[in-house]
């Protein structure tokens, strides 16, 4: 285990990852899909000012949303773009992830969670 990974696992939080699948087809055709769980993790999650200072992650302008989030994911975290993490009783949609290497190796995982409304 590595130090984020450590760190994680002292001071993350058990979030909860839904992934999209596919459940049929509606009366034109187009795919009809539902949000089920995939796993609970423990994961660090930070306000994105925080991350700034250590690392960068490339948006479009005015991505950026004040009640944004950064998660930490352990390398074997099922977390993947498009799914949707809960923290905190409330829904945030992993828009980018990226992966922290070492050589070939995956040290960890770092998400860029946007909160979702509704």
């Amino acid at each position: 285990m590595n130090r984020v990974e450590e760190l994680i696992e002292l001071r993350g939080d058990i979030v909860k990852i839904y992934g999209r699948e596919q459940t049929g087809v509606d009366e034109y055709g187009r795919p009809r899909y539902q949000w089920s769980l995939k796993a609970e993790e423990k994961a660090l999650i930070q306000h994105v000012r925080r991350y700034a200072a250590v690392g960068e992650i490339i948006l479009p302008a005015g991505e950026l949303q004040k009640d944004d989030r950064v998660g930490y994911f352990k390398a074997d975290s099922l977390v993947e773009e498009d799914d949707q993490v809960e923290w905190m009783g409330y829904r945030y949609e992993v828009v980018a992830l990226q992966l922290r290497t070492l050589g070939d190796r995956v040290l960890f995982k770092v998400a860029y969670l946007r909160r979702l409304i509704g």
